[in-house]
């Protein structure tokens, strides 16, 4: 009887990764940092919506209550006070730098595919460095200089145009075009962990660093988005027609 021949059972299709080397389908830590600082310079954002945007909180509600208190000649109760404090942290985000943020964000979309992924990330973070610098300035010499407190307004939104042009949306899809597939879900899982510890550390250590540095402390955030401004210029691939492979290659300085 003849013997039966062998069934060869394909594996299931994968692009290969750099030809044979099933070493490079796994998270390198060039392209796990990679990965780590694109989530995190947009993560500062929603730490300083969370942070910043509260700051002036007893300044507003000062101002509430004293309004208040001509008009009635008693106090605001407490639980007044906070709803309009509330509703006014939501109409300014809301309203304002929401409506920015969305509609640079869609600017941004044909952007990505023209001037590339790279430069937009990188462009977006050095905004942020530089307004961050001039909100700082601007807060700090604004009893000298009569325009100086629009000039912070102004630093503000255009601190949200940089974020939204880059950082803001950018890394939550250029890790798809980074990670080969093998790693894709525990990278992606990572990269969103990090991004909301950031907004959760931002948020929770922002009044102590207010408080301990005043209107300085907003350099805090430009020195480190300068940080991530210089990795990005350095070491951050250009993923822009290309495939996952020839990423790898150029992140891994291996020949194509």
């Amino acid at each position: 009887m003849d013997e039966e021949e062998p069934i060869n059972v394909e594996p299931d299709d994968q692009a290969p990764l750099l030809g044979s080397k099933k070493a490079t389908s796994s998270l390198t830590s060039w392209l796990l940092f990679s990965m780590l600082v694109a989530v995190c310079g947009g993560s500062f954002q929603f730490g300083w919506n969370t942070g910043v945007i509260n700051a002036p909180s007893a300044t507003i509600k000062e101002f509430y209550n004293e309004t208040y208190h001509a008009r009635y000649n008693v106090s605001m109760p407490a639980r007044e006070l906070t709803l309009l404090w509330s509703v006014t942290v939501s109409v300014f985000p809301a309203g304002g730098i929401v409506g920015v943020n969305l509609l640079m964000t869609v600017i941004s979309i044909p952007l990505m595919d023209r001037l590339g992924r790279r430069t937009l990330h990188l462009a977006g973070l050095v905004g942020m460095t530089v307004f961050s610098v001039l909100l700082s300035l601007s807060l700090l010499f604004q009893d000298s200089v009569s325009w100086f407190p629009y000039a912070s307004i102004s630093g503000v939104v255009l601190f949200v145009v940089f974020f939204s042009i880059g950082p803001g949306s950018i890394p939550w899809f250029i890790m798809t075009e980074m990670i080969p597939m093998s790693a894709r879900g525990k990278a992606v899982s990572l990269a969103v962990l990090t991004n909301f510890f950031c907004n959760f550390l931002v948020g929770l250590f922002f009044p102590i660093l207010q408080e301990s540095l005043g209107y300085y402390s907003f350099l805090v955030f430009a020195s480190l988005l300068a940080v991530f401004s210089l990795f990005t210029y350095l070491k951050m691939p250009e993923t822009k027609n290309k495939t996952v492979d020839q990423v790898l290659a150029v992140v891994l300085g291996t020949p194509q």
